[in-house]
């Protein structure tokens, strides 16, 4: 693994539990994602870590998640 690479995480208890959390959040908000997205930031809720992006589109109001943006 390249030094600069995150390791990978597993889908665990915690992260499904915020990935259903957040999958709850946009159906009510009626404002669908990507799937990829939403378990990309249930790992970075489920981890108490900072998702950092260059496309916030598909996460950016999502409640809990923190982000940071870089371009």
């Amino acid at each position: 693994m390249p030094a600069d690479a995150a390791p990978p995480r597993p889908y665990d208890l915690a992260v499904a539990g915020a990935h259903a959390a957040l999958l709850a959040e946009v159906r009510e908000t009626g404002r669908p994602r990507g799937a990829h997205d939403l378990i990309i930031a249930a790992t970075a809720m489920a981890t108490d870590r900072i998702l950092v992006t260059a496309d916030s589109a598909g996460i950016a109001d999502l409640s809990d998640v923190r982000i940071r943006t870089y371009r």
